[in-house]
């Protein structure tokens, strides 16, 4: 069952000056901000390969498929973002965990908290497995931490968008979709239609 228990992430926010994405929305809002696809340039991801293409396009692709399914605005920022730290599977750095300020800066603090959890939690696997047990395990150690069941539904939206963007990831689709029916889950119509189309043709 999902708990509610609040995240604690360790920042100190003195001196961080926030943004608030939802007031910072592109003209095109089915489009990312072309501010965050300049610093994704610039950090090298166009340079970069991702299952075939550059790790830009992916990133652009994810978040595209957030906007679409009605995402909530610091969801489909997230979901440009969400390998800038590196992940489990993906372990390229775009940057440090020591420049989580400069992050911050730019995309806002509950966007980037949610990059932060994706990129240091032990996914797929811990992402569902805290749909029953309330915690995140850490890649790096394996410590846990509790998420809410907003945030676990929030990352459990961008894990779902970054698998079926890269075509990958039928049995992680297929607990996700699992959990919707099951009630612990709310997905969004659009989303959980393209998670079911991507676990069927997995399965072709």
């Amino acid at each position: 069952m999902l708990r509610g228990t609040p995240l604690s992430f360790g920042i100190d926010r003195t001196n961080l000056q926030l943004k608030d994405t939802r007031d910072s929305s592109p003209s095109d809002a089915s489009m990312p901000d072309p501010k965050h696809l300049d610093f994704l340039a610039h950090l090298g991801a166009g340079r970069k390969c991702h299952s075939g293409r550059s790790l830009l396009d992916h990133l652009e692709g994810t978040a595209r498929l957030l906007m679409a399914w009605g995402s909530e605005p610091d969801v489909c920022v997230a979901g440009l973002f969400h390998s800038v730290y590196g992940t489990n599977a993906f372990h390229f750095r775009s940057l440090s965990l020591d420049d989580r300020a400069r992050l911050i800066g730019l995309i806002g603090l509950c966007a980037e908290q949610l990059v932060y959890l994706f990129c240091t939690s032990l996914r797929p696997r811990a992402l569902v497995a805290a749909a029953d047990t309330g915690v995140l395990a850490s890649r790096f150690d394996g410590t846990t931490r509790p998420v809410s069941a907003a945030t676990l539904q929030q990352l459990l939206e961008i894990e779902c968008a970054n698998l079926i963007e890269q075509g990958g990831g039928r049995k992680t689709l297929a607990s996700i979709a699992d959990l919707h029916g099951e009630g612990r889950l709310s997905m969004d119509p659009r989303a959980l239609q393209a998670i079911r189309k991507a676990r069927d043709r997995c399965l072709t």
